[in-house]
């Protein structure tokens, strides 16, 4: 096999893991296993916050790529990036006051609160800079794993912000500051939310 073949392997590999593990994936997983726990019958209103959180998020992206509003799933050109930014503020506004009206668990609470914040810091951040929202938010939602499940269950997914922060380099979507950035206000988000919720 010749180096062009492995390099385009790679690049396969690469575009794979970042669109696969992305926070949209996890943070599914992550309600859908707090609603399983099934101990306090919260199944309703997680399925209402993954649906603040991810699907209409979701939706609104998708409807506008159709419309000419995005370029591209990445949301990879800055003004546009703003716009977005801004209705995924109002969706984790919504979804902050949605789980405090409720009085839903503290890990409910919190994990709105970080997505929010984070949010926030992303959209901050892109005033001047295009940090990377696929290394920010898999981080941010397997910290939030490893505080709320414990290190046993993070360990399951402890790999996903690395390969995802390989994956946008190597992809050239994104430069080390960038994914460091992503990282960096991942973390301080979860931070955040842990003071806010404690």
């Amino acid at each position: 096999m010749c180096w062009m073949e492995k390099r385009s392997r790679m690049r396969k590999l690469a575009s794979v893991i970042s669109h696969t593990c992305n926070a949209a994936v996890f943070l599914t997983v992550l309600l859908g296993a707090l609603a399983l726990r099934g101990d306090s019958g919260w199944h309703r209103p997680y399925l209402q916050l993954w649906l603040l959180m991810v699907a209409l998020p979701a939706l609104v992206l998708f409807i506008g790529i159709r419309r000419g509003a995005y370029t591209d799933v990445n949301v990879s050109d800055v003004p546009e990036r703003r716009r977005y930014l801004l209705i995924a503020v109002g969706f984790g506004a919504a979804a902050v006051a949605w789980a405090l009206a409720l009085g839903l668990p503290w890990e409910a609470r919190f994990i709105a609160i970080a997505m929010l914040v984070w949010t926030l810091l992303i959209a901050l951040v892109t005033v001047v800079d295009k940090a990377s929202m696929h290394v920010g938010g898999t981080t941010a939602v397997v910290a939030l794993t490893w505080i709320i499940f414990g290190a046993r269950t993070a360990g399951l997914v402890c790999w996903a912000p690395f390969a995802v922060s390989w994956s946008r380099l190597h992809l050239h979507r994104h430069d080390l500051g960038q994914v460091l950035e992503g990282w960096g206000s991942a973390l301080a988000a979860v931070a955040v939310a842990w003071l806010l919720v404690r």
